[in-house]
């Protein structure tokens, strides 16, 4: 038979060498031989992990892979850029780390389901470090839940919501589907700026995001009736 694997997870070590984490996976048993295959047909878009097993506890330096890779295909300028950084780091650690950065020293490709969740509980100022496994997503997933202990009204946030999810699902030439990360970090960014919305708030509408974008990843690829498994430590 066929099922649509779902994992999402901090780090795994992809096929081709890069840093794997948010994978959909259509793995087939046939009848006739009973021997397994699998077919990897979607996932995060990447990025550049900064300094391997250090990049995978400080939230700043994820969120800040995710801005560098922002700016460079044009959904930061410049100027937003070292904006949201100069809270984290001053002039001179910022020059380094864009140079090692665009140079590709110490960094690695990777498309962690895990790193994502760092990032975004960096960029609302709730957690910027894992002191433990897992300490920043659960300190973000815990603000989530406190939106909706609350029964927030997230109401202002549809319009944005589904223009999100449409234009973050991203078709490659080779059939593949990506989720573009970048761009739920800089919708956050966005909103955090004007001022109106709870951390709690914007907790909730990143995980909203991310389920929308799954439910979109799959709509796009499955037309028929399969079991679907749902695995790693980010669920």
């Amino acid at each position: 038979g066929q099922v649509l694997g779902i994992s999402f997870d901090g780090t795994g070590y992809g096929t081709e060498g890069s840093i794997w984490g948010s994978e959909f996976l259509w793995v087939e048993i046939p009848k006739d031989t009973g021997e397994l295959t699998w077919t990897n047909w979607g996932h995060l878009s990447p990025v550049g992990q900064m300094g391997g097993d250090s990049g995978s506890r400080d939230g700043k330096r994820m969120l800040l892979a995710y801005l560098l890779e922002s700016q460079k295909t044009g959904l930061l300028t410049e100027e937003e850029l070292d904006s949201q950084l100069s809270k984290y780091y001053d002039p001179g650690q910022m020059k380094l780390l864009k140079a090692a950065f665009h140079k590709g020293i110490g960094v690695h490709p990777s498309r962690s389901m895990g790193r994502l969740f760092d990032a975004a509980s960096a960029a609302l100022d709730i957690c910027y470090e894992n002191r433990y496994e897992g300490q920043c997503p659960m300190e973000l997933e815990k603000y989530a839940f406190l939106a909706l202990d609350k029964k927030v009204d997230q109401a202002d946030f549809l319009e944005s919501f589904h223009q999100l999810v449409h234009s973050a699902v991203i078709e490659k030439e080779d059939q593949t589907l990506e989720m573009d990360g970048k761009r739920i970090l800089c919708q956050l960014l966005q909103l955090k700026k004007k001022g109106k919305y709870t951390k709690e708030e914007l907790a909730l509408y990143f995980h909203r995001c991310l389920i929308g974008m799954t439910i979109e990843m799959v709509k796009r690829r499955v037309d028929k009736h399969v079991p679907i498994l749902l695995s790693g430590g980010s669920f």
